[in-house]
């Protein structure tokens, strides 16, 4: 219950910033260069649970949130090494020299319990859950 709860207040602050963003509350880019990455990855690990709450309650589910994570995928594609001004030194090397092993891999995202709610405080019924897992639960 708790991790469900947490995931669901993890969408809803991207869905927040969304919407900042796209009401233009919050500069853009300052809220790219912040987070772009971590929406990325939090909209990774929620996607499956996304499609399940908006096959139950609707595509407009997170809309906001899913707005923010198409610009900031454009952002980090155009911005790949970072957004470090060019031609200012650097107080340290750019790279360390050394090439990644698997032990420096970030972990993975947790698996989240498929009880996540909208953007409210309703988390999704067992009866809206069982007709999209085709079992009862």
């Amino acid at each position: 219950m708790l991790l469900g709860l947490a995931a669901r207040d993890f969408g809803n602050y991207y869905e927040n910033m969304g919407l900042l963003v796209r009401t233009q509350l919050v500069d853009r880019d300052i809220a790219l260069n912040l987070w772009s990455r971590t929406a990325v990855e939090a909209w990774k690990g929620l996607e499956p649970f996304i499609a399940l709450i908006r096959e139950a309650r609707g595509a407009a589910v997170w809309e906001n949130f899913e707005y923010f994570v198409v610009l900031s995928q454009d952002w980090l594609a155009t911005h790949s090494k970072g957004d470090y001004p060019p031609g200012l030194r650097a107080s340290i090397p750019r790279t360390s020299g050394l090439k990644p092993t698997n032990s420096m891999q970030p972990p993975e995202l947790p698996r989240l319990p498929l009880h996540l709610g909208n953007y409210c405080t309703a988390p999704l019924t067992v009866s809206e859950i069982a007709p999209l897992t085709r079992r009862p639960l």
